[in-house]
């Protein structure tokens, strides 16, 4: 809890983030819906530091409208770790981060599922939403991340795919903070509530 409130004060220039996007075969882990990629973009004063990316074997199929958004197939998850045997990798990878989605509700119930099914204790980092903060405090014609990156010229090659979209999520969360003038970590956890 102290590490935290020190955090808060840092200037966003020495904050370390990790944005972080999950593919999954379906819209809610309550209905058994489980993830089928991640992928770990961390940054320091917005250079990227590390990248971390897996195919993950959900051990269900993938069903074809669902991989029509993503374009993952059974195919290529079938050989891929499970969750459970990449999980320690990525707490490791995420580390104590602040972490950072573009709708962290979606991707924070399936990853903290994930985790706890793995037999390890949820993630409890300091979450930034941009979704939440683009909502708030901007005001463009849709907020998903496809239109963002289209508004603001980031160039995005593969849309939802995991590692492409984390990408785009800390370009998205640099534009916000220059935009916004944020200097410190909570300020930016004031828009992000």
């Amino acid at each position: 809890m102290q590490e935290q409130k020190l955090e808060m004060n840092k200037p966003i220039s020495e904050i370390k983030f990790a944005a972080i996007d999950t593919e999954t075969t379906g819209f809610s882990p309550a209905c058994g819906n489980r993830i089928c990629e991640v992928g770990v973009v961390k940054t320091l004063n917005w250079k990227v530091t590390e990248v971390y990316e897996s195919f993950i074997n959900p051990l269900i199929d993938i069903p074809p409208q669902v991989s029509a958004i993503h374009s993952i197939t059974d195919d290529m998850v079938r050989d891929a770790p499970t969750f459970r045997e990449i999980a320690g990798e990525f707490k490791n990878v995420v580390g104590r981060s602040v972490l950072v989605f573009h709708n962290a509700a979606f991707d924070l119930a399936f990853i903290q599922s994930e985790l706890m099914a793995a037999g390890l204790e949820p993630l409890d980092n300091i979450i930034v939403d941009t979704l939440k903060i683009l909502r708030r405090a901007f005001s463009f014609p849709s907020n998903s991340l496809t239109s963002i990156t289209d508004y603001l010229d980031i160039p995005h090659e593969t849309s939802h795919r995991a590692l492409s979209d984390a990408a785009v999520t800390i370009q998205v969360l640099e534009y916000i903070v220059r935009e916004l003038k944020i200097e410190s970590l909570s300020r930016l956890l004031e828009y992000s509530r």
